[in-house]
């Protein structure tokens, strides 16, 4: 059952690059449960259609296909994931969705951030789709759209292979029914699990925050300091698209 299915674009091509010490064997694997989760579970719930091709570690991509590459260690310097991210970056004239999964940093939970990763870009390409929650005599809250923040504890395997949880667009939404994640985990519609993150834009300071349950009153969403709490600057482009309550342009430029 899914949560209210969306066309978001025609069939990405997704080139899956091993620049890592894992084996090609395992990111074939990978790419393998990536393409069934994709087609027989994110597709049917967000409309997002891919096709997975992976590559070797000296294959060139072919031009405009989204990118997602394995590497052992964070880059230096980069700011942006502990354990991967995704991103835009302009290829031969054009802006292209892109990942990057450090290895060794996620250790077990690899394919895991893989699977993340892959599935926040294919919903948010752009990362600037936002969904508000307006109630009444309550300040508006804008929430960045990203699929598998509000749930990223939770996973499960698809021929031995672990892959995240998601968010179905229910759960950017207080008027469509449950459930509002795949694995039915989630209880309320904006209100990540314990251990989960929504990002949510603060008119009062100007900027993008995390919020996440409280572990002493999980009832209860605490702002997470520093750098985590304001992941995102405006990177001038604009989408808009029909979740929850309405559509209004975000400004995430990179997310993990």
């Amino acid at each position: 059952m899914s949560g209210g299915s969306l066309n978001i674009e025609p069939t990405i091509p997704v080139a899956v690059v091993n620049q890592s010490r894992k084996s090609d064997g395992e990111a074939l694997q990978l790419v393998q449960a990536l393409q069934t989760q994709v087609t027989r579970d994110l597709q049917p719930a967000w409309g997002a259609a891919a096709q997975i091709h992976f590559l070797g570690s000296k294959a060139e991509f072919p031009p405009h296909y989204w990118r997602l590459t394995l590497l052992d260690q964070r880059p230096q310097g980069e700011p942006r994931g502990e354990f991967g991210h995704h991103t835009l970056q302009k290829i031969d004239g054009q802006w292209l969705p892109v990942g990057y999964i450090y290895t060794a940093p996620a250790a077990a939970a690899w394919t895991r951030t893989a699977s993340h990763e892959l599935v926040e870009m294919l919903c948010n390409p752009y990362l600037c789709a936002a969904s508000y929650q307006h109630k009444r005599h309550e300040a508006l809250q804008l929430y960045s759209l990203e699929a598998c923040d509000p749930c990223q504890t939770g996973a499960y395997t698809i021929d031995g292979v672990e892959v995240s949880n998601f968010v179905y667009p229910a759960f950017y939404s207080e008027h469509r029914p449950k459930p509002l994640d795949h694995m039915g985990h989630l209880e309320k519609p904006y209100f990540p699990q314990l251990g989960g993150i929504v990002s949510v834009y603060d008119s009062a300071q100007s900027a993008w925050v995390g919020r996440t349950p409280d572990p002493a009153d999980p009832g209860r969403l605490m702002s997470l300091p520093g750098p985590e709490g304001d992941p995102f600057q405006n990177n001038g482009l604009t989408m808009f698209r029909t979740v929850g309550s309405e559509i209004l342009p975000g400004p995430p430029q990179s997310s993990p």
